[in-house]
């Protein structure tokens, strides 16, 4: 049995995975957020990458001055107190740069109040489950082989029918698929 700190699926590890884009690059990304003038959204289903392709933009915007701000909602909290609101708008500053990680989450008329407050800043970047919120910045999608390639990462002999099987039975939910696969290496030493 392998320990949770040798396991070569644990979260730290996951965490540090890099987002790939598929048919497009990282230049492509950064010139065409700045054609969006910095108000973009990243869509895609559960698991496909939308949490660290927001996390990855961080360095790259941080590296060209923009002062990060985040904001994170999720299926238990779905909204904001306003003294929160208040202190996170009066803090803002035209350098500012929002990542909204969730703002599906917001009903429509919250999103309708929240989006004008941030025009002052430099701008803002969400992720969402579905379109339309901000212009589309990146539509994250998974595939089988960038499964197995993300896996290959942290477990160079994994079998490709193991991660095959696993994207099928989680529906391309790629953090699912990886956290069964943390669940097997704990069981079974040998993949």
């Amino acid at each position: 049995m392998i320990t949770a700190r040798n396991n070569p699926f644990r979260s730290e590890l996951m965490d540090a995975l890099p987002f790939q884009p598929l048919d497009t690059s990282w230049q492509d990304i950064m010139s065409r957020l700045g054609a969006l003038d910095y108000r973009a959204s990243i869509v895609g289903p559960h698991g496909a990458g939308k949490t660290t392709l927001l996390d990855q933009l961080e360095p790259r915007l941080a590296g060209r001055g923009f002062d990060i701000k985040h904001l994170r909602l999720d299926t238990t909290t779905t909204s904001f107190p306003r003294r929160f609101m208040r202190e996170f708008f009066a803090d803002l500053k035209s350098n500012s740069m929002i990542l909204f990680d969730g703002a599906d989450q917001m009903s429509p008329r919250a999103w309708q109040r929240f989006l004008p407050r941030t025009e002052p800043c430099a701008g803002i970047i969400v992720t969402s489950h579905v379109t339309g919120m901000l212009p589309a910045l990146v539509e994250c999608r998974t595939t089988a082989g960038l499964l197995f390639d993300l896996a290959r990462e942290l477990q160079h002999d994994i079998p490709r029918k193991l991660t095959d099987r696993l994207f099928a039975k989680h529906k391309g939910n790629i953090r699912f698929a990886l956290r069964e696969l943390y669940d097997l290496a704990s069981r079974t030493p040998a993949l």
